[in-house]
């Protein structure tokens, strides 16, 4: 494959930068998590990905790079345990097509995964743009606008609360013993997000960079996470710069009198977490519109994609920015691109495309570069075809 000078400079240096270099207020917060103490148990298939197991078949040693991995997977907790099965209802079609993705990922040394709010809805936290979602009540463009943040604070503070009964309400909890206890059920990681983790023991280099402010993947154990818009796990003052951890948020919300949290109506009761060190109002770690991305997390990005032969989509219409310059970004560089999405978005962007849930989806990917590796299937050292 020949490229003429004039487009290997356009692909090597001219995209990227301007890629860079793209506005950062084009890209609006995804509110996904919310403020909680104390996790659920984590449910059965989260143990069994954990458990997924990295050693050669039973009649054959690990031998040579992959004795080192299987070690370090094996002393894992929990890697006792069998990888699910996740073979249900598959169609031919998508056998197929999650073994040529496991192909492209086997050949590929770096990879990186891009996940939006389909990746934690089986977390049990709610895809708030859906129809009835909480962006029907409340408008993110203003509740998360930063000038109206600085003036009335408390507005984002009560759409913060509700997303946080909102979820503890998912994971089975009573608002009504919430509000009376101070104590909030957070979701947890589910088997999506710890299948990104188990590639990484495979001995890929994985790079997940997520629109999710959840800390979902970091929580999972993953390595190398990009927050494009910042995390819901800490809060700083605006004005001394203090940062706190969300723990402190509960407390505070916690600590109100009794009987102004069970009057039920958040927006009447003016809460908002002042800083302990200067009284300051704290303001939650995502980006709010108006504000740019935490620094350098657009350029880390960018990095990570532009290096990998495969970038995996999880979770995201690729429909607006940065999401929908992922694929341009990859196949830039001669990459491939991975679709797993629930529905038929993303479809003309892939070169691979795998419909079905996250937590089913990702967990027989893995699976299936799990087998080719033990098998002692050859890598080719180019992944385009």
């Amino acid at each position: 494959m020949q490229v003429q000078g004039k487009d290997l400079l356009m692909r090597e240096c001219i995209l990227p930068l301007a890629l860079i270099a793209t506005s950062v207020d084009a890209f609006a917060p995804t509110l996904m998590g919310g403020l909680a103490v104390r996790a659920l148990p984590w449910p059965a298939a989260r143990a069994s990905c954990v458990g997924l197991r990295m050693q050669e078949d039973a009649e054959k040693k690990p031998s040579g790079e992959n004795a080192g991995l299987c070690a370090k997977a094996n002393a894992v907790a929990g890697m006792a345990t069998p990888l699910p099965q996740v073979d249900d209802d598959y169609s031919q079609e998508l056998e197929e097509a999650v073994q040529k993705a496991a192909h492209l990922i086997h050949n590929a040394a770096s990879i990186s995964v891009f996940t939006g709010a389909g990746i934690s809805v089986d977390s049990g936290i709610p895809d708030f743009r859906s129809p009835g979602g909480l962006w029907d009540k409340y408008d993110p463009s203003y509740y998360c606008n930063y000038e109206v943040f600085k003036q009335s604070p408390h507005l984002f503070w009560t759409m913060a609360r509700e997303i946080v009964l909102t979820i503890h309400e998912g994971q089975g909890g009573s608002i009504d013993d919430a509000l009376r206890s101070g104590t909030f059920l957070t979701a947890p990681p589910n088997a999506g997000h710890d299948a990104l983790v188990q590639l990484e023991l495979l001995g890929k280099s994985v790079t997940v960079i997520t629109q999710n402010i959840d800390g979902l993947h970091k929580t999972a154990g993953s390595s190398r996470v990009v927050e494009l818009h910042g995390t819901d796990r800490t809060a700083t003052c605006i004005t001394c710069r203090n940062q706190v951890e969300q723990k402190d948020i509960v407390r505070q919300w916690a600590e109100m009198p009794e009987a102004q949290r069970l009057l039920g109506r958040l927006a009447d009761d003016g809460f908002v977490p002042r800083c302990q060190i200067c009284n300051g109002v704290l303001k939650a770690d995502v980006t709010f519109f108006g504000e740019a991305l935490p620094a350098g997390a657009m350029s880390r990005a960018v990095a990570a994609v532009m290096a990998s032969s495969v970038c995996i989509v999880v979770g995201t219409s690729l429909q607006v920015a940065p999401a929908n310059m992922v694929p341009s970004m990859v196949k830039a560089r001669f990459g491939k691109v991975v679709v797993c999405n629930l529905d038929e978005s993303g479809r003309s962007q892939a070169d691979v495309f795998i419909k079905g849930s996250s937590t089913v989806t990702i967990p027989k990917l893995v699976a299936a570069v799990h087998r080719l590796q033990a098998s002692g299937a050859p890598r080719s050292m180019c992944s385009v075809q």
